[in-house]
């Protein structure tokens, strides 16, 4: 009997370990405290875009130009998953940024509490006719991929990016702060994502925002009322420069919070 009592805790030992192992994090964060990125900065990513482009040749002929905006989420091996088109000027144009994001190389994952998370990002995809006349090495020199001697130009991503000041967890304290939620989405409990898309002008202030995608008018209206009372950014650099820059955020609208 004395022989069975103490075998027994070497083999409830093993056991135990095994319980005290945590399953990763699942959760598809909106933000996060480091977001993820392209491996070399999001100017390089715009670069592997300029560089791999197939401008579909009817949108060519047709003279079909325009911002796509590409929904992914970034998983905890970097890799990209459940890539979506929100919005683009074409089908040809939607397909040909969906297949640059499938063929894209891993990204630097997001980090919560110091771990790696699974984030959803929202990227801005600009696709300019003018490109196809610009050869590759004007690209490499210039990775935002902005069209020469334009001061009125729109970057989709530069050296430096707009951030909100204090950075992008104090953007969404701002808007947790602001919103109002509107009285009929709560009753009728509707909650989801609004895509708002904005131009950070070089004084820091935002210009032609649109909402490019909500649950529902109301939650949208609210994400469009929330981001015009915004306080100035600071805005993003190209050259040394202060630049336009559009840029997108996710606005997370939940019930629970």
């Amino acid at each position: 009997m004395k022989k069975h009592v103490l075998l027994f805790p070497f083999l409830i030992l093993p056991l135990n370990v095994k319980a005290q192992i945590a399953a990763p994090d699942t959760s598809v964060y909106a933000g996060a405290e480091v977001m993820p990125n392209y491996r070399g900065g999001i100017a390089e990513f715009y670069r592997f875009f300029s560089i791999y482009l197939h401008y579909p040749e009817k949108e060519k002929k047709e003279g079909i130009e325009g911002v796509v905006i590409a929904q992914f989420v970034v998983e905890l091996d970097g890799r990209l998953s459940d890539i979506k088109i929100v919005r683009t000027p074409s089908e040809g144009l939607g397909r040909e940024a969906q297949r640059l994001l499938a063929m894209s190389t891993r990204w630097i994952p997001g980090k919560q509490g110091g771990k790696d998370v699974r984030v959803m990002f929202t990227l801005p995809i600009n696709f300019h006719l003018n490109y196809a006349h610009i050869p590759v090495k004007y690209f490499r020199d210039n990775p935002a991929g902005a069209l020469p001697d334009d001061e009125k130009q729109i970057f989709t991503a530069v050296e430096i990016e707009p951030y909100y000041q204090g950075g992008l967890n104090e953007f969404y304290k701002y808007i947790a702060n602001n919103i109002r939620y509107p009285e009929e989405d709560k009753k009728s409990g509707v909650q989801g994502r609004a895509i708002v898309q904005f131009i950070v002008e070089k004084n820091g202030s935002l210009s032609d925002i649109k909402v490019m995608r909500a649950p529902s008018e109301t939650l949208g209206k609210e994400a469009l009322r929330v981001m015009n009372t915004s306080p100035k950014w600071i805005p993003g650099k190209q050259g040394g420069k202060d630049v336009r820059v559009m840029f997108t955020v996710p606005i997370n609208f939940n019930l629970g919070n």
